[in-house]
């Protein structure tokens, strides 16, 4: 069944289409009144519709989906580079919850259209049958984005202190991935600064910035489900 994440109140009854939807509906997917999609919110659920004989209407009919309890905030700060829009697209489908893009020193890209990259991550949890939207931050220095951090993990190759050990502790809730150039010897300076920033070597290669952003991912996304299962046997015992 057809997806679309929508910006409105969602109950029984009419919804009214944007333009963007109604086109790729009708002329895109080419259905036809009657045919039923899956319509949510970020907030209530999922939702079965049906296409009506008026264009720019659906008609709502029913919850099919609860919408599912909040997942643990995870967020991912990024430096702009040429392929922001596919490691968007992947960190969507793995989870993330909030995405800061960040202007490094050696950021290819220095510009982003927010609303373009709204729509990346709404059509990827349209993909990936997420009940959530990521939700993506306004532009930062990387200087201004670590003064407002949370505790957490730094992708970096060679880590500048003894790095934290993954396996005692899952609070920390956001990932740092470098430009494709690597962090700049200041930046690496201001990241041994803070005290809950701790480096997290994903590999004893180089890696691009988009294989690295997956792999930090998963990375996390593993080591706090396997934490999250063992707890759950231990309160079984």
């Amino acid at each position: 069944m057809i997806r679309l994440f929508v910006n409105e109140s969602l109950k029984k009854g009419e919804l009214l289409l944007s333009p963007q939807h109604i086109h790729y509906l009708y002329h895109v997917m080419r259905l036809k009144p009657g045919d039923e999609v899956e319509v949510f919110n970020g907030k209530d659920g999922g939702w079965k519709a049906a296409c009506s004989k008026k264009d720019k209407i659906l008609e709502v009919m029913e919850c099919i989906v609860d919408q599912p309890q909040s997942p643990k905030p995870l967020h991912l700060y990024i430096s702009l580079f040429k392929r922001l829009d596919w490691a968007l697209e992947k960190s969507t489908e793995l989870g993330i919850t909030h995405i800061h893009p960040v202007v490094a020193q050696r950021s290819s890209i220095q510009r982003i259209n927010l609303e373009r990259l709204r729509r990346i991550v709404q059509e990827a949890s349209e993909q990936s049958k997420r009940y959530t939207v990521p939700e993506i931050m306004p532009l930062l220095s990387l200087k201004k984005a670590v003064l407002a951090h949370g505790a957490g993990w730094v992708a970096h190759k060679d880590p500048w202190n003894t790095p934290y050990n993954l396996d005692k502790d899952c609070s920390f809730e956001s990932l740092w991935i470098g430009p494709e150039g690597g962090w700049s010897p200041c930046e690496l300076q201001l990241f041994q600064n803070q005290k809950n920033l701790y480096p997290l070597c994903l590999s004893s290669l180089c890696l691009r910035t988009e294989t690295a952003v997956i792999a930090g991912l998963v990375v996390i996304q593993s080591n706090f489900e396997i934490k999250q299962n063992i707890i759950i046997k231990q309160e079984q015992n």
